[in-house]
């Protein structure tokens, strides 16, 4: 997924720590749901020329991610989320069935 910056839950939690502004993707590519999810997620990222962060659920971090979610009341993937000010601000609640446009709206906010 080239349309998507890789990062680690470390670097997530540091910018969570940091109070910063971003765009998170929880997803893994062995997932029905995401792969029915990222082309459109692909298209919303080169049509708004957003950053989105994506957090591999099938790494070996896979535990921690599982455990980080339920922290932030993330149940299923795929899961896009906006931070602002490192707390969850916002989330996209449809999840694969969302449209472009609800995708885009997620990003801009």
């Amino acid at each position: 997924m080239t349309y998507v910056k890789k990062i680690h839950l470390s670097e997530v939690q540091e910018k969570i720590d940091n109070k910063e502004d971003f765009i998170l993707y929880i997803g893994r590519e062995s997932c029905p749901f995401c792969q029915k999810f990222a082309p459109k997620l692909a298209v919303a990222i080169q049509k708004t020329n957003q950053t989105v962060y994506y957090l591999d659920n099938d790494s070996k971090e896979r535990k921690d991610i599982t455990a980080f979610a339920h922290d932030m009341n993330i149940k299923t993937v795929p899961s896009l989320s906006s931070f602002k000010k490192g707390s969850k601000e916002n989330y996209l609640k449809k999840g694969s069935k969302s449209s472009i446009e609800e995708i885009m709206e997620l990003l801009t906010q």
